[in-house]
C-alpha cells in the first residue's frame, strides 16, 4: 500500500480529562466578580468522580472569591472538553447532516450550547438544568444544513458553557473548549452536463453508467472505516474541497456496470499564487492493499469521459490525463505546468473518473465500447478500488 499520510480531522484530541498540567493560574467568574488563584502543582483528575481538581497557592484574590480563611482545595470547571463523535467532515445533502457532541459536566447545575453561525434552535437549549442531571455525561446531536456551494466548505464553531458550583459560591466557568471547525462539504456539481452511458463489449454487462447518490466508501489510515458519501463529489469522497485530504485512501466498492465521475473545481488562484510550490504537483495512486481489478483513471472537463485524448481529437480528457488499466501503484499525475503530467488550470471544473474497464475503444461523448477488467478478485458484482490522494507537493499549501 502507498504510504499512509496523517489526515486532518475536525479537532485535535482533547485529552484534558486524562492529563496533568504544571502550575496554572485559574480565573473563575462568579456571581459577585472574578476570583483568581494559582495551583502549586499539577491539575489532576479525581478517579472516583472524574472531576478536575487543584489546590490554590497563597491567597485567593478578587471580589468573586469565597470568604473564609481556610482556602480549601477548589474543584473547578465545571465542564470537561467538548468532543465530537464524528471524526470526518459531514456530507452535504438536501436534508442536512447530523453530528453528535459529548461532554462530562463537572460540578455543573446548568449547561447550554451554541453554534456559530446559527443553524437554528436545536443546539441552543439547556442540556441539563440540575446538579443531578448535569452529573451524567451529556450527548447532544445537532443537524447542519446542506451546503449549496460546489466549491467551498461551510464551517461552524460549536461551544458549550455551564453554570455550576465552585468551592463556596456559584460560578460561571469559562466556555468549554470548542470544536474548532465542523465542516459540511460542498455538493456535487453537474458542470459539463449529464454523464454518458457507455456500451459494454463484455458478456453479462450491457453498459456502464455513472455511480450516483450516497454510497459507502472505506477509508484507510487515521480516518479508517466506512463513510457514506456523495459518489459524484470529489470533496465528499476525499473529505475536503479539491485538492482534498492529503494522503487519504478512499476505497469504493464499484459495481461492475458502473463508473465514478467526481466533480471538483480548481480555485481561482491555486496554480499561480506567488507562494505556490515549485514544482506544484499531485498524484492519484492505486493502493497495493484492497485493489481487485485494473482501473482506468482520467481527468476531464466533462462528466465520465474515458476517451483517450491521443486518439480522440474531441476528447475532453486533457493531455496526459489518461491512465489506462492501472494496477497496484499505478499513478495519474497532475500539475500546473509540467508537460509530462495532467495540467490543470485555475477556476476550472474537472471530473476525476475511474472505471474497472479497458476504454481503448471509447470515444468522446461516451461512444464506442468498453471492456470490463473485472477478475476473480472481484466479488458480489463489485470490484474494490483503493485510490490514494497523493503524494505530491501540495500538502499544507494554501494560496496567498
Amino acid at each position: 500500500m502507498p504510504h499512509l499520510f496523517r489526515s486532518a480531522v475536525l479537532f485535535s484530541g482533547l485529552l484534558l480529562a486524562s492529563a496533568a498540567y504544571a502550575q496554572t493560574t485559574i480565573d473563575l467568574t462568579t456571581s459577585t466578580g472574578q476570583c483568581t488563584y494559582s495551583t502549586p502543582g499539577a491539575v489532576t483528575v479525581n478517579s472516583a468522580d472524574g472531576h478536575l481538581r487543584a489546590s490554590q497557592s497563597g491567597t485567593l484574590t478578587g471580589t468573586g472569591c469565597p470568604t473564609g480563611s481556610s482556602n480549601p482545595p477548589v474543584n473547578f470547571g465545571p465542564a470537561s472538553p467538548l468532543n465530537l463523535t464524528t471524526s470526518m467532515p459531514l456530507a452535504s445533502n438536501t436534508s442536512g447532516e447530523s453530528a453528535t457532541f459529548t461532554f462530562q459536566p463537572v460540578n455543573a447545575t446548568q449547561c447550554t450550547g451554541s453554534i456559530s453561525p446559527s443553524v437554528g434552535t436545536a443546539f441552543s437549549t439547556t442540556f441539563c438544568g440540575t446538579a443531578t442531571a448535569c452529573n451524567a455525561p451529556q450527548s447532544v446531536t445537532a443537524t447542519f444544513p446542506a451546503n449549496v456551494s460546489t466549491t467551498t466548505n461551510a464551517t461552524y464553531t460549536v461551544s458549550v458553557s455551564c453554570t455550576g458550583l465552585g468551592s463556596a459560591s456559584p460560578v460561571v466557568a469559562p466556555s468549554l473548549q470548542t470544536v474548532p471547525q465542523v465542516t459540511v462539504l460542498p455538493t456535487g456539481t453537474s458542470g459539463g452536463g449529464s454523464c454518458p452511458t457507455i456500451a459494454s463489449s463484455t458478456p453479462g454487462i450491457t453498459n456502464f453508467t455513472q455511480l450516483t447518490g450516497t454510497q459507502s466508501v472505506y477509508y484507510y489510515g487515521a480516518l479508517g472505516g466506512y463513510k457514506s458519501v456523495d459518489a459524484t463529489s470529489f470533496a465528499a469522497v476525499y473529505q475536503s474541497v479539491w485538492p482534498g485530504n492529503y494522503g487519504l485512501i478512499a476505497q469504493p466498492n464499484l459495481p461492475n456496470n458502473k463508473y465514478m465521475s467526481m466533480a471538483f473545481t480548481v480555485p481561482a488562484n491555486y496554480m499561480t499564487a506567488p507562494n505556490a510550490p515549485n514544482p506544484l504537483y499531485g498524484e492519484y495512486t492505486v493502493g497495493e492493499t484492497g485493489v481487485s481489478a485494473p482501473i482506468t483513471m482520467t481527468i476531464s472537463t466533462s462528466c465520465g469521459d474515458f476517451s483517450n485524448p491521443a486518439t480522440n481529437p474531441t476528447s475532453t480528457v486533457g493531455p496526459n490525463c489518461y491512465r489506462s488499466l492501472a494496477n497496484a501503484d499505478g499513478i495519474l499525475f497532475w500539475s500546473k505546468n509540467t508537460s509530462s503530467t495532467c495540467i490543470l488550470s485555475n477556476n476550472t471544473t474537472y471530473y476525476f473518473n475511474i472505471i474497472n474497464a479497458d476504454t481503448t475503444s471509447v470515444t468522446a461523448g461516451g461512444g464506442g465500447t468498453a471492456s470490463s477488467s473485472k477478475n476473480s478478485k472481484c466479488s458480489a458484482g463489485t470490484c474494490t478500488d483503493p485510490i490514494q490522494n497523493g503524494p505530491g507537493t501540495w500538502s499544507g499549501y494554501t494560496p496567498n
